[in-house]
């Protein structure tokens, strides 16, 4: 890796400023305004958990879903429609939320995540305590924590950070997790904020598994290019 391989990601940043991504307009970050606090977070927490190995359009649906669909009994045994919020969830049943969250990828066992979760409470308010949720990782605690606090803790990296960054030959890693530690060593700390929603969008509309490489701004310098020499 040299000065030129990052020199690459402010080219890329810089070309993401004109390319509108599903990350960018239904990203984790996009729950509903005029939220309460605890709401707003704990709707994060939901959107960052259904979203894993689910694409942002069905995770964007799908937490819209809830908050318009979202049944729970009230004390006349009547159903009420209710907003998606952690006594609300604790409150419907399981086989309900399952199926109003059937078309995100583990459903399941998600369903018995956000239940579980709910039935804690409030939710924590620190790093360990958000790792230790069930089916929480540290690319959701990072990308939480940077959203309901605005606290940048770290680079949050998926499949698209890792497989963009190593085809740049920023690093050399062989897993998201080993991606993690070795970005944080080469890229700007002022970046860590920036770096992911870059990476994601970019490999949604143009660095994909099968990349459209004449799109791209770097198709002449990228150590990966179909266009190389």
């Amino acid at each position: 890796m040299s000065k030129s391989n990052i020199e690459l990601y402010f080219k890329i940043k810089k070309q993401r400023e004109n390319i509108i991504a599903p990350v960018d307009t239904m990203g984790c970050h996009a729950v509903p305004e005029n939220l309460d606090e605890d709401t707003r977070r704990w709707q994060l927490l939901v959107k960052l958990l259904l979203s894993a190995q689910t694409k942002d359009e069905i995770t964007h649906a799908t937490l819209e879903k809830l908050n318009k669909e979202l049944i729970v009994g009230n004390k006349d045994n009547t159903k009420d429609i209710n907003q998606l919020t952690i006594k609300n969830i604790r409150e419907c049943k399981i086989e309900h939320l399952n199926d109003l969250i059937k078309k995100v990828g583990f459903h399941n066992r998600k369903a018995k995540y956000i239940k579980a979760i709910a039935d804690i409470g409030r939710l924590p308010s620190d790093y360990d305590g958000i790792m230790k949720l069930p089916g929480v990782g540290p690319k959701m605690t990072l990308l939480y924590f940077q959203f309901a606090y605005n606290k940048v803790l770290g680079i949050s990296v998926d499949l698209h950070v890792h497989r963009i960054s190593n085809r740049l030959k920023i690093i050399n890693t062989k897993s998201e997790l080993q991606s993690r530690k070795e970005l944080e060593k080469v890229i700007p700390k002022e970046e860590w904020g920036f770096y992911n929603k870059v990476m994601v969008g970019f490999g949604q509309v143009i660095c994909k598994s099968n990349p459209e490489c004449s799109k791209c701004i770097i198709k002449d310098e990228c150590p990966s290019s179909k266009y190389k020499f």
